[in-house]
């Protein structure tokens, strides 16, 4: 799709920016920010991507690119959950499932009591991983990058990583 008008075309995907109540940033970068929130339909938290107002029009089509691909994926129990989207006012908004423990790389460097500043998650791994734990994580991420790879769009992903979750 090549505008965002035709996104907004009827969509079970579209949410209503209402009903979003952003409750603190997890973290951000040159362009986006990452914010916890809670979404009042589900009455759960949820991770609300955003774009800030210095990004680019190739950010813009970058974030409206991981949009259309995000809505090709079936829900799977190792790629994070696409809830939904609002852009029909700035800012963009990608809603997803949380993680209350962040990416896999700052929950890994936590587990080994490593501070990791990009690490968004607010929970700490309980104790010391196992090899069970570490061999666990790495089917679960291989079958979360199968799964992507299945669905023929592992090439487009931005950063792979961001996608799988345990």
């Amino acid at each position: 799709m090549s505008s965002v008008a035709e996104r907004q075309k009827v969509d079970h995907f579209r949410l209503d920016r209402d009903q979003i109540t952003t409750v603190k940033e997890l973290g951000n970068g040159n362009f986006g920010q990452v914010s916890k929130a809670v979404y009042k339909p589900l009455i759960s938290e949820v991770a609300v991507k955003s774009l800030k107002g210095n990004a680019s029009k190739k950010d813009l089509q970058d974030l409206l690119t991981e949009l259309d691909l995000m809505k090709t994926l079936m829900p799977h129990p190792h790629v994070v959950e696409f809830i939904g989207y609002c852009i029909e006012k700035d800012p963009h908004l990608l809603v997803l499932e949380y993680l209350p423990y962040g990416d896999l790389l700052g929950y890994l460097r936590k587990s080994r009591g490593i501070e990791d500043p990009y690490n968004t998650g607010e929970k700490r791994p309980s104790s010391t991983l196992t090899e069970k734990d570490l061999l666990s994580f790495a089917w679960m991420i291989a079958d979360g990058m199968s799964y992507l790879s299945s669905m023929k769009i592992n090439s487009t992903i931005p950063h792979p990583p961001n996608f799988i979750t345990l």
